[in-house]
């Protein structure tokens, strides 16, 4: 074996990085499947939710962007479209999505 189990984690997510480079935007190719929760609220209680993810976002220090569409972006590799919950987010490198997802869980909306 020439690299230890970190060194071995390390190269796993470069190579996981390099592939999102590459690879158009996973949200883009994959629709979301539609749980009803999106017809349910109103523009003003999805600009809440929105508020409140980049609100826990930034105290987290995760940097989340907001796309024309209004889908956020974490770093262009992790994708959270309205109604922001965790069915809603997509991505192709799941170590970061699991992040992603597990700060979404946390959040009381």
């Amino acid at each position: 074996e020439l690299t230890s189990g970190l060194s071995q984690e390390k190269i796993r997510e470069r190579f996981e990085e390099l592939d999102n480079l590459f690879t158009p935007n996973e949200h883009a190719n994959n629709p979301i499947p539609d749980d009803g929760i999106s017809h349910q609220l109103s523009p003003d209680q999805l600009e809440k939710r929105r508020v409140k993810l980049m609100e826990l976002f930034a105290a987290n220090r995760v940097d989340l962007t907001q796309q024309d569409d209004g889908v956020l972006s974490v770093n262009s590799v992790v994708f959270i479209s309205p109604p922001y919950t965790v069915n809603h987010c997509t991505g192709s490198n799941v170590v970061v999505l699991n992040r992603v997802k597990n700060l979404v869980r946390g959040i009381d909306f």
